[in-house]
């Protein structure tokens, strides 16, 4: 018998890692959304309005220093440089960082950018912003807390954080069985056994969800303290896994009961496919100064 050498098996990807990747391949879909005319990206476009509107309702001073984790293409803290914010922005994949850097220069204004996963932000002095702003990104994370802590720390007294968390309790999760989070086990299961022997390049990563309340039980224990919060964003539906109606449809459908949600309607006005939040940083004696 010939003894042969094992090959050293490459290690696993960590958690980050295998989300930064992903976002590395498709970074220009992720500005094209703000471009097109899906029902996926009317619902970003949308929570980007939300985002511009808050802030703009909030009255910040000219020279609020904000800080925009997880930046993506850079679109949002363009638009908050041009209105004269002292803006930087921090992403943790780099053909983000380069494609926002890109944005910025064809703008013509001044963000600056770095490389900078959501957990660690240790190159931030603490109380160092006046607004924070993570949008899409907490879902992507495999410790929210972890990065909730971060930009609590970054975050001045009485200063605002806007966040937003994946909804579990969304519509279009919960009329189709194959997405109903009571089967969300044996989805775990399933996928637990299908990832096994597959190459570790075509891992993709599985965003988090959160119940409403759960977020906010999060954001608390930061000492931020919940000032507005709604859901919104509905649709494309499915049943059994199978995608209903056209994307012309699917838009006019989410428009139709996004418009009820804003007004109110009981139970559908949490039941967004997304949860966002605007708070504000506390001491630990509850005192905001």
């Amino acid at each position: 018998m010939i003894w042969e050498p094992t090959q050293p098996q490459e290690p696993e990807p960590g958690p980050q890692a295998i989300v930064d990747a992903f976002f590395d391949q498709d970074a220009a879909n992720w500005e094209a959304i703000y471009e097109r005319h899906d029902v996926f990206s009317v619902i970003h476009q949308h929570r980007r309005q939300i985002a511009l509107g808050w802030v703009q309702n909030l009255d910040l001073s000219p020279a609020t220093r904000v800080l925009e984790v997880g930046c993506g293409a850079g679109l949002l803290s363009v638009e908050l440089a041009r209105r004269g914010y002292d803006v930087a922005s921090v992403d943790s994949t780099p053909a983000m960082v380069d494609l926002a850097r890109r944005n910025v220069v064809r703008a013509g204004v001044n963000v600056s950018i770095e490389t900078a996963d959501a957990h660690h932000l240790e190159g931030h002095p603490d109380e160092s912003y006046g607004l924070v702003i993570a949008l899409g990104v907490i879902p992507w994370l495999h410790s929210p807390e972890v990065a909730v802590a971060e930009m609590s720390r970054l975050l001045q007294r009485g200063g605002h954080l806007i966040v937003n968390a994946d909804n579990r309790a969304r519509l279009n999760h919960l009329i189709d069985p194959m997405l109903n989070p009571a089967l969300g086990p044996a989805r775990r299961a399933a996928r637990a056994l299908l990832k096994r022997g597959r190459p570790h390049s075509q891992e993709t990563p599985v965003n988090v969800l959160h119940w409403p309340r759960q977020f906010d039980a999060i954001l608390a224990r930061h000492h931020l303290h919940k000032t507005r919060a709604l859901t919104f964003g509905f649709g494309p539906f499915s049943f059994m896994g199978r995608r209903l109606g056209s994307e012309g449809g699917s838009v006019r459908l989410h428009l139709k009961v996004q418009s009820l949600a804003d007004r109110g309607l009981p139970l559908l006005r949490s039941m967004g496919a997304q949860y966002i939040v605007l708070a504000r940083k506390e001491g630990p004696d509850g005192r905001r100064r």
